[in-house]
C-alpha cells in the first residue's frame, strides 16, 4: 500500500485515518461480527515538523500494535513463530535518506537501502519506529527565489537604465 501525500499533516492525517476507519465506522444493524473479520490493529503516526532556513526537518515517531495478529493455538497458547506466516513490513523512502533512532526496547532495526529505510515488524509485539530525515521546504526556496528576482531586478534597474532624477539637455553647438 502507498499512501501519497504532500505534507506532514495530510500524511498523519490519511495514515491513521487509514487503519482507524475499518473500525469506526461499524454501522448499528452491523452488530454481528462474522468470523472472517480481521483483528483489531492499534496504529499511531506522529509526524513533528520543524524548520531550518531551506529545509524541513521531520521526526517519523510510529506506534504499531500487533499482538492481536499473533497467532493461538487450539490450546489458548500463543505461538512465538507468527512472523513466519505473517510478513509485515514499514518502508520510508526519501529524497535524502533517513536516520533510524532506537529509543526504546519496542524498537526495531532497519534495514538500510540506499535512501530507503525498511523495517521488518513483528506480528503478536508492539512495533515502534523512530526516523529522522530532512526535506527540501517549498515555501522557503519560493520566498528565496522571489527575494532573487527583487534584488536582481533593483540591479539591473539602476545598472543599465538612466536614472529618471537627472534630466539630460542636448547640447548645441
Amino acid at each position: 500500500m502507498t499512501i501519497p501525500f504532500s505534507n506532514g499533516r495530510e500524511l498523519e492525517r490519511k495514515y491513521n485515518t487509514f487503519f482507524n476507519s475499518k473500525h469506526s465506522s461499524k454501522s448499528p444493524a452491523k452488530k454481528v461480527e462474522s468470523e472472517s473479520e480481521l483483528p483489531k490493529i492499534e496504529s499511531n503516526l506522529l509526524l513533528k515538523q520543524s524548520n531550518f532556513l531551506l529545509l524541513v526537518r521531520n521526526k517519523l515517531i510510529y506506534d504499531l500494535d500487533l499482538r492481536s495478529l499473533a497467532l493461538i493455538s487450539t490450546k489458548g497458547n500463543v505461538l512465538t513463530n507468527a512472523g513466519s506466516i505473517i510478513d509485515v513490513e514499514f518502508s520510508l523512502k526519501t529524497p535524502w535518506g533517513a536516520d533510524n533512532i532506537q529509543k526504546t526496547e519496542d524498537s526495531i532495526e532497519p534495514l538500510v537501502d540506499n535512501k530507503q529505510l525498511s523495517w521488518k515488524l513483528k506480528p503478536g509485539q508492539l512495533n515502534h519506529i523512530e526516523a529522522v530525515f530532512w526535506l527540501p521546504s517549498p515555501i522557503a526556496i519560493g520566498t528565496l527565489l522571489i527575494v532573487l528576482f527583487v534584488v536582481l531586478g533593483i540591479y539591473l534597474r539602476y545598472s543599465f537604465m538612466p536614472d529618471p532624477r537627472v534630466q539630460f539637455s542636448p547640447k548645441t553647438e
